[in-house]
């Protein structure tokens, strides 16, 4: 095996030879650190994983139908099957918010508006 790799290296080095070396400019440093710098410069642009269109849509698809039940009235009687939501309705008949629930309610929403600012802050300062 290692027979192998000998005569491998042997014929590289023998194709490396005939090939030779480039020879560099006297300004390809130069050339190289322009051209790092300029990738340097570029900014990535930030772009959120779900658009304020898709927010909107996502909440409009988990508030409305959450507000449509709790005050529309539907009664449809005459139906040869129970509905779900009808025996659901009888294991909820009131809906109350504890004021603990209320208050986690309202600082998660506060800590979930401080990651803009922070992120506003910290991309000014640096």
């Amino acid at each position: 095996m290692e027979e192998q790799f000998k005569k491998e290296d042997r014929i590289l080095k023998k194709l490396i030879s005939e090939a030779g070396t480039e020879k560099l400019g006297s300004n390809f440093n130069m050339k190289l650190m322009e051209q790092i710098e300029q990738r340097a410069s570029e900014r990535i642009q930030y772009q959120p994983l779900i658009s304020k269109k898709g927010w909107v849509l996502l909440s409009i698809i988990f508030i409305l139908p959450t507000l449509l039940y709790f005050t529309i009235p539907v009664e449809l009687n005459g139906l040869p099957f129970d509905l779900p939501w009808k025996s659901l309705g009888q294991m909820l008949p009131e809906f109350k918010i504890s004021k603990v629930f209320m208050y986690g309610t309202i600082f998660l929403a506060l800590f979930f508006l401080q990651i803009p600012l922070l992120k506003k802050y910290v991309e000014a300062k640096y």
